[in-house]
């Protein structure tokens, strides 16, 4: 673990009605780090999602983001920040074409202001032209520079999940929150998300915190995972120590 980590939560909870959906919950995750979280369905994993990236403001706790805190950020504020996700239902722009849905996460960076848009001075078209740049630098990572130019909808859905990742290394982030990325995928598809994944860390230098019920990826590919049961922290650790857990192996056989 870092001693200045990139995200930083301390007993981060929430309360629904009530009803407390994550409660006491501490992560700390460093540079070029991938963590595991995993659970039980309802276990609380998507909600500290939420709670990490804005979509829900915490009843207690503290997230810091390279030590600044996160406090009453919403969720565009935290994409400026730094930190980006994913869903686990791929939430796409499918009406438009695979590039722009790439442009459309780097706008979030645009400098020209809309009067030099509306009139489309030099300097609009010179900014235009380096997103373009980008974005097919981008795809071309993922190789998928060839599918610039069909829409979003009509792609394959591992190719739908790799543009989703693709879009949120778009905004620059310093760690990556991705949300069940191999939900609904074949065998061969979820080979080519870990690859896939490699390829993020390889090249873009950056935190990834993966929520996954793919057992097989979680422990292939994480350096610690963190285990949540009933919105509670379990347990911490390894692979190899979360797959010889009594509490974890209790958790996911209802014992």
């Amino acid at each position: 673990m870092e001693n200045n980590p990139v995200l930083r939560a301390e007993h981060l909870g929430i309360v629904f009605g009530g009803l407390k959906a994550v409660s006491d919950f501490d992560i700390s995750i460093g540079e070029n780090e991938l963590v595991g979280l995993i659970g039980p369905n309802g276990a609380g994993k998507t909600t500290i999602f939420n709670l990490l990236t804005g979509v829900y403001q915490p009843t207690e706790g503290v997230i810091y983001l390279n030590g600044k805190s996160m406090a009453h950020k919403k969720p565009h504020q935290m994409v400026k920040e730094g930190i980006a996700r994913t869903f686990q239902n791929i939430r796409l722009f499918k009406e438009l074409t695979v590039l722009d849905n790439v442009k459309v996460a780097f706008n979030q960076g645009m400098k020209y202001s809309l009067l030099k848009a509306v009139f489309r001075t030099p300097s609009y078209w010179k900014e235009e032209a380096e997103i373009d740049r980008k974005a097919r630098e981008l795809l071309a990572v993922f190789k998928m520079e060839d599918m610039a130019d069909s829409l979003a909808e009509n792609l394959p859905y591992g190719q739908q999940r790799k543009l989703e990742i693709a879009r949120a290394l778009a905004t620059n982030p310093k760690i990556l929150l991705l949300d069940e990325p191999a939900a609904g995928m074949n065998p061969t598809e979820t080979a080519e998300l870990m690859e896939t994944i490699s390829t993020i860390r390889k090249n873009f230098n950056i935190s990834i915190l993966l929520i996954e019920h793919d057992m097989s990826l979680v422990m292939s590919i994480c350096e610690r995972i963190i285990v949540i049961d009933y919105g509670q922290i379990i347990a911490k650790g390894t692979p190899q120590q979360i797959a010889k857990n009594e509490k974890v192996i209790g958790a996911y056989l209802g014992a």
